[in-house]
């Protein structure tokens, strides 16, 4: 996701779409590089095309799961389960990484102390 600051606006969609919080949102707070959020709850099944379409608005997703109970427990086809972490998007590596050398025989190009100072190697 964009960022854990994305964080109220996921949660204000979700009480509009009148979904049902499991246990409290937890904030992580720490460095913006590592900070995180995780979001448990439910929505009514009907309204997960449309959560769907807003979860991708929200930011790119990085990892996606599913899980089912097994078939001897309770539960309900009438509402869907989501479970969500959200990552600062500075603590995240990037997938490619270009590493550039510059050349300049006397150091003008590139501004450095042994131009101006009129010294060369």
């Amino acid at each position: 996701m964009r960022g854990v600051g994305r964080r109220a606006e996921l949660l204000e969609e979700i009480v509009k779409r009148r979904g049902q919080f499991i246990g409290s949102p937890k904030l992580n707070p720490g460095e913006p590089v590592s900070m995180t959020a995780n979001v448990d709850f439910s929505i009514p099944a009907p309204q997960r095309a449309d959560f769907e379409k807003f979860l991708e608005k929200l930011g790119p997703t990085f990892a996606r799961g599913t899980t089912q109970l097994p078939p001897n427990a309770v539960a309900t086809s009438r509402k869907v389960g989501y479970s969500l972490s959200l990552r600062s998007l500075a603590g995240i590596d990037p997938r490619e990484t270009f590493v550039t050398q510059i050349v300049s025989q006397t150091g003008e190009a590139l501004g450095s102390p042994l131009a101006k100072s009129g010294t060369q190697r």
